[in-house]
This record gives C-alpha cells, sequence and structure tokens, in this order.
C-alpha cells in the first residue's frame, strides 16, 4: 500500500501555533537558517508562508515576493502577507539599503534632492559632501592639518557674512575688515574712510 501523505492544509495546520500576543500563526516545526518555516510540497522544499498565501489566492508570479508585515519570518497568518515586487520588499526591510532609501538628508544635514543630489553608477552622490571629502584628500595628500584649515575657513565666512558667533564676540580685525572690503570689491580709499584708525 503506498504511503498517503495528509493534505497540505492539513499539515500547514498541524504544524501551527497561534501567538495570542502578536497575532502571528508561527511554523514551528522545521525552520530555515534564516528563520522561515519549511515544508515539503509538490515534490520540493517550500517556504511555508508561500504555501500558505498561494493556497489561499493561486499560484504566485515569478517576479513577486511574499513582505511579512509582522516581520516575523515564520507567520504563516495571511493578514500579515502581502504580495509584493522584490524592490518593494527590500525597501521595506531594516538592510542598510532600506535605510540609505529612507533618508532625506545626509549625517551632515544637507538636503538629499536638488542640486545636492547627483545619481552616479547607481548610487546617490551629495554634492556638498562630495566636495568637502574632495577638499579634504587634496589637503591630507598636500601633509597640510585639515582641521586647522576648516577652521580658518568657517572663520571667513563668518566674517564676510557678518555673524561673529563662531568667533567668540570682540571686535573684528583689522585685517579681516580689509580682506572683506578687498573682497567685496572696496578700494583702500574706501576702506579707510569706512573704517578709521582707532
Amino acid at each position: 500500500m503506498p504511503f498517503l501523505a495528509d493534505p497540505i492544509d492539513l499539515r500547514l495546520a498541524a504544524g501551527s501555533e497561534l501567538d495570542p500576543e502578536t497575532g502571528c500563526i508561527n511554523w514551528i516545526r522545521h525552520r530555515s537558517p534564516a528563520g522561515y518555516g519549511r515544508i515539503w510540497w509538490n515534490g520540493r522544499g517550500r517556504e511555508t508562508h508561500r504555501v500558505a498565501y498561494e493556497l489561499a489566492f493561486g499560484p504566485l508570479p515569478t517576479n513577486v515576493q511574499i513582505d511579512h508585515l509582522c516581520r516575523n519570518r515564520a507567520c504563516c497568518n495571511l493578514d500579515h502577507l502581502e504580495a509584493v515586487t522584490p524592490r518593494e520588499n527590500y525597501l521595506r526591510g531594516v538592510s542598510p539599503t532600506a535605510q540609505n532609501a529612507r533618508k532625506f538628508e545626509c549625517t551632515r544635514g544637507h538636503a538629499l534632492e536638488g542640486d545636492n543630489l547627483r545619481i552616479e553608477r547607481g548610487r546617490r552622490v551629495f554634492a556638498e559632501c562630495a566636495r568637502l571629502r574632495s577638499r579634504r584628500t587634496y589637503h591630507k595628500k598636500r601633509g597640510r592639518n585639515v582641521e586647522d584649515i576648516e577652521r580658518r575657513q568657517a572663520a571667513l565666512a563668518a566674517l564676510v557674512s557678518g555673524d561673529r558667533g563662531d568667533l567668540g564676540g570682540g571686535s573684528e580685525p583689522s585685517w579681516g575688515r580689509r580682506a572683506t572690503d578687498a573682497r567685496l570689491g572696496g578700494s583702500r580709499a574706501e576702506t579707510a574712510r569706512l573704517n578709521p584708525p582707532e
């Protein structure tokens, strides 16, 4: 007499257990190393969540994956499963790729849009960060103290904008006024007239 296996729906029910706290129907039998439930069906091993979904809704197209909305890989609850494209499944996850795709600004606070954003070799590149990285590399190769150069550039930018918050208050040094006036197109006579010596 040949061996007759139980129908697949009965085997799914026998190997599953309801978690009352989360509502997940967890597969309690064999699991893959990645944590997905495994069951033998139609002559090969299959993931239990895919089998449950196919039994309820029919065969899946080849370009579709099942996303666990509950983030529990052993769950077979149809309310926790959704058929999505592979891209959508990756972006919903917690991998570094998915985390980076959800970002709207870089770690330095630069916006990830407009002129600050460009695509190079399939990756997002942030123009301001790339410029800063290039400048640091340029000065490092020449043996210069990068932090000192950046501090001086920030001080000069504060002088030009009139913001003295980074300079610790006090009066503006005369060299700063002359350099600022010269950069803005003022002559020495105008500088002397506008800033008489003290």
